[in-house]
């Protein structure tokens, strides 16, 4: 055994073994509170499975239409458009700033067709100032990240793809898939060396830690607590059922 003194810990040196993306979320929220970074290793950790993908399909849906009002509401009120629970009432209330909004959203889908979908989300960030207030949420810089690593991959999907109708069937599709999880669609971010490794069980194997916690060692079968290799929770597809 060794003692560490409290001065040398940093979240990098911490991993929290868990068996479930429920157990994992526990920990973050937990984690959170205590306002100490911390990022999920999961085996499944598919960008295209994130809030952030689920997100933008609902923005690049309201782009590429940009007079239907329900869709631009829909866009409006996620996550990933920023506006806080306070604001929110008065952007959707302000009828101006929905004209402003189908004006803006006739120019970035002339610049997605003119030059592609990642240019358009750069000025779409930058004029409704995404990034900042994404970075003043719980985990806005991961979800920043994401977002930008889901514009390069749709970027490089629409090469293929014939305009801004066939790349959304192509998110659309992605959404719904099995989180298959080649090495180009892995979360990333640059800071998780940073932060308290939440990592499953099973993806553990092999690697070591500093100090490692096991918070709910009792939801572990017997043979999982030995040598065992548990199977990790499925994530639900998403619902992409709107009208």
């Amino acid at each position: 055994s060794f003692l560490v003194k409290h001065s040398d810990i940093a979240p990098g040196d911490m991993a929290v073994l868990v068996r479930s993306h429920a157990h994992a979320k526990t920990m973050q929220a937990a984690l959170r509170a205590r306002q100490l970074p911390s990022v999920f290793l999961s085996d499944n950790a598919n960008v295209y499975q994130s809030e952030e993908a689920l997100d933008l399909w609902r923005v690049l849906r309201a782009v590429a239409t940009p007079r239907h009002t329900s869709w631009m509401r829909s866009a409006l009120v996620c996550r990933l458009w920023g506006f806080s629970n306070a604001q929110l009432p008065g952007v959707l209330q302000d009828l101006s700033h929905a004209d402003v909004l189908a004006e803006s959203g006739q120019r970035w889908l002339a610049q997605w067709q003119k030059q592609g979908v990642l240019p358009m989300l750069y000025s779409w960030m930058h004029e409704q100032h995404i990034a900042a207030r994404l970075l003043a949420m719980p985990e806005g810089e991961r979800r920043l990240t994401n977002l930008l690593h889901l514009g390069e991959l749709l970027q490089d999907a629409s090469q293929h793809l014939q305009g801004p109708e066939a790349l959304l069937a192509y998110l659309q599709d992605q959404l719904q898939a099995s989180s298959s999880n080649p090495e180009t669609q892995k979360m990333r971010l640059e800071t998780d060396a940073q932060c308290v490794q939440i990592i499953t069980f099973h993806k553990s194997k092999g690697l070591e830690y500093p100090l490692v916690f096991v918070p709910f060692l009792g939801s572990f079968s017997a043979q999982e607590k030995g040598l065992g290799k548990p199977t990790d929770d499925d994530e639900e597809a998403p619902d992409l059922t709107e009208s």
